[in-house]
């Protein structure tokens, strides 16, 4: 309680937020009443709220660069991701694409005003994170593009992801461009996804090898004398176990 007297610092304004954002999604995901529950969603978002506001409230601290992060993160990915929703779960009618659009230029205005206003970056990593949200948003819309029936929906779609990507073209002269950043990024993404897929083919052939080296079971269609003579045997041997036991009885 003495920090909250004195003056705030990283533990008032980021780890206690952090946890009380745990505690929340404890109380959300775990058993508990339904009071509990809506209790535990209104002390995430309390919590979640402190933790992205970090980077205003402690920036010299290290612990606002996850801060920062959220902050970056939360609105572009929570917008295309609404639009990738609406995009598979509902019909292409006319209220639904106006409502998938909104959220598509909602995410990607998101986008651009962080990269044109040039924030400060606490973390290297996150300049790395922010061109490859970029990019993973040029291969989305031209994904959508390629679903596009109407031809002027198409164009539109396609020199949206073209913007996307010119914003780390060095002689447009816009803040943060970085063609070799992008490029770099561009190769982790692809490498990244070439090694996932690599390791899984090689991961299904290794399993394909070890069942053909597996020998089928055969079973005779015939027996021979030696072993009709044993089961003749034993089932001799259990007619005459039942009828002891039935005199017995």
């Amino acid at each position: 309680m003495f920090a909250f007297a004195s003056e705030p610092g990283p533990i008032d304004l980021f780890w206690f937020p952090m946890s009380i954002f745990a505690l929340g999604m404890m109380l959300r995901v775990t058993r508990n009443p339904e009071k509990m529950q809506k209790m535990g969603i209104i002390l995430a978002i309390i919590g979640l709220i402190f933790v992205t506001i970090s980077p205003f409230t402690i920036p010299e601290s290290p612990s606002s660069d996850f801060g920062q992060l959220i902050l970056f993160l939360i609105g572009p990915s929570i917008s295309l991701t609404m639009a990738i929703l609406i995009t598979i779960n509902f019909p292409n009618t006319k209220n639904n694409l106006k409502i998938k659009t909104f959220f598509m230029i909602l995410g990607l205005s998101w986008i651009i005003l962080i990269w044109i206003f040039n924030p400060q970056f606490n973390n290297k990593f996150l300049l790395k994170w922010f061109v490859s949200v970029e990019i993973f948003s040029a291969v989305f819309l031209f994904s959508i593009s390629y679903y596009q029936s109407d031809i002027k929906a198409r164009v539109l779609f396609i020199l949206l992801g073209i913007l996307m990507i010119l914003f780390n073209e060095e002689s447009l002269g816009i803040p943060n461009a970085s063609r070799s950043l992008f490029i770099e990024t561009s190769g982790i993404i692809i490498g990244t996804s070439g090694g996932i897929i690599f390791g899984i083919l090689i991961w299904f052939y290794i399993i394909q090898t070890l069942h053909s080296l597996e020998k089928d079971l055969t079973t005779d269609d015939e027996l021979s004398e030696d072993e009709r003579e044993m089961l003749i045997g034993k089932l001799n041997d259990d007619l005459n176990w039942l009828e002891s036991n039935q005199r017995v009885d």
